[in-house]
């Protein structure tokens, strides 16, 4: 699937500018769109039509997954089938999978075709005005996939737990830890203890079936927690999320797809597990309070949380190593 496609036969000199990037295609699909949306982001900023290279199998497969979710994302990219010709020089951009580029530097460049070198693009600072038209360009939902959720509607409050085990526990990744999904469950039930005015619901959402299962094995908070596990695909996953999670807790903070959930949520309310909790020496957390002017395009050399969490995202952690109550931080 990692063959190159022969160079894609396109024309040059021609009126128009172009976008495009390497892609780490062979990813899943939390990282499919996060790549095309930073691109789309940017196209828009920088006055170009963005291109989609079908370079591999791979890069076929990630325009299959993200038609299948977000048809609307896929439809703004002219589609085209080859590598990228070597005529066309790389543009060094975004070289760190998590921490913002300033695009402002590409702004004077006036290649026809613009190729940046960067992948995974990681951060929605590239796309920080765009929730509204990401969350439109979605598929329409089949409503039938959903008889077995509860629906979101004046009486009924849902929180939308995201999961991930699998390749994050083979990554050596922080992984969903069942102690910090049932405090910080209790932690959002008590944040809305006052509010008595609807019904309170939890879906659970993942990878690992028998694990979302297991949460709760041997806890006396099952009987006090109303939650369904939800055994739709990912795709349906998302599109339910922008209809019905009124407040989404993302329990691995590495996921991506975990992001994605919060990001097109209904109410976009979000609650994460602090991500420096996995390794305080690698990951930065950045507190801008009040916002100052163009903090959105300052650059940091190393993971900043806030270019991957939007500023408004609440962040969760046990109160210490000691005490597994879950707290604001």
């Amino acid at each position: 699937m990692k063959v190159p496609y022969p160079p894609a036969k396109i024309s040059f000199h021609t009126t128009k500018k172009y976008l495009s990037s390497n892609l780490a295609a062979g990813h899943h699909l939390g990282n499919n769109i996060f790549e095309l949306a930073a691109l789309y982001g940017l196209s828009k900023r920088l006055k170009r039509i963005p291109l989609f290279f079908i370079e591999t199998d791979y890069h076929l497969r990630m325009k299959g997954y993200v038609e299948n979710v977000m048809p609307g994302l896929m439809a703004q990219f002219l589609v085209v089938n080859g590598s990228v010709p070597g005529k066309i020089r790389k543009t060094k951009f975004h070289q760190k999978c998590c921490t913002f580029d300033n695009p402002k530097r590409l702004e004077k460049i006036e290649d026809e075709y613009l190729h940046l070198s960067g992948e995974l693009y990681q951060s929605w600072k590239y796309f920080h005005d765009m929730r509204v038209t990401l969350r439109d360009f979605l598929a329409f939902p089949d409503f039938g996939k959903f008889e077995n959720l509860p629906e979101s509607d004046e009486n009924t409050h849902i929180t939308c737990v995201h999961t991930r085990r699998s390749d994050f526990i083979e990554k050596g990744f922080y992984s969903s830890d069942p102690i910090f999904i049932r405090n910080a469950m209790t932690y959002l039930n008590e944040k809305s203890a006052n509010d008595k005015t609807k019904s309170r619901k939890f879906v659970i959402f993942g990878d690992d079936q028998q694990f979302m299962k297991s949460i709760f094995n041997d806890n006396l908070q099952k009987s006090q927690t109303d939650y369904i596990v939800s055994e739709n695909q990912p795709s349906d996953d998302l599109i339910y999320s922008k209809f019905n999670c009124d407040r989404v807790l993302i329990s691995a903070p590495r996921s991506t797809f975990g992001f994605w959930m919060g990001y097109l949520s209904k109410g976009n309310a979000v609650y994460h597990m602090d991500i420096t909790h996995e390794n305080k020496e690698f990951y930065v957390r950045s507190h801008v309070d009040p916002p100052r002017h163009n903090d959105i395009f300052q650059r940091s050399h190393s993971f900043n949380s806030n270019d991957f969490f939007p500023l408004p995202w609440i962040t969760l952690d046990f109160a210490s190593a000691e005490n597994k109550t879950v707290v604001e931080r």
